[in-house]
């Protein structure tokens, strides 16, 4: 019975998504949009985040405030680079800018300045290699 219990244990640990181990998400390479909100953090100075616009489209860089509302900080003309001073705790989206287009307006980013996510599920996990070990010629190998 124990070992039955092990193995409940082990099959109800979630999976995690391909986007949350690195990889990117299973339907679509486009990130989606979450109900998240700045949650801000004091800290002594703000951070620098640098926006590069390498659609074929211009975008639109919003600030999402604490209330979730989205707020225009800048447009970015496509192959542009931007500079934008952020604090920790931000929320940040780009947006397409394709006017009269399907996607006018599409989600192409959303970034929590100095968040890092961390979930208790399993991701797939790389073959081990010990590069501090090195391999023995065969001449040397022991008989």
């Amino acid at each position: 019975m124990l070992a039955l219990w092990g193995l409940v244990a082990v099959a109800a640990r979630p999976v995690c998504e391909p986007s949350g181990c690195g990889g990117a998400h299973a339907l679509s390479a486009c990130p989606l949009s979450t109900t998240a909100a700045a949650d801000l953090v004091l800290t002594l100075s703000p951070t620098n985040l640098y926006f590069f616009n390498a659609a074929p489209h211009a975008v639109s860089i919003n600030y999402v405030s604490e209330d979730g509302a989205e707020k225009p900080a800048l447009r970015m003309a496509s192959g542009t680079r931007q500079e934008v001073s952020a604090l920790a705790g931000e929320l940040w989206r780009a947006r397409a800018l394709r006017h009269g287009h399907p996607q006018d307006q599409q989600l192409m980013l959303e970034h929590h300045v100095g968040l890092v996510s961390l979930k208790d599920c399993d991701c797939p996990q790389p073959e081990f290699v010990d590069v501090s070990v090195q391999p023995r010629p065969a001449a040397l190998a022991p008989c």
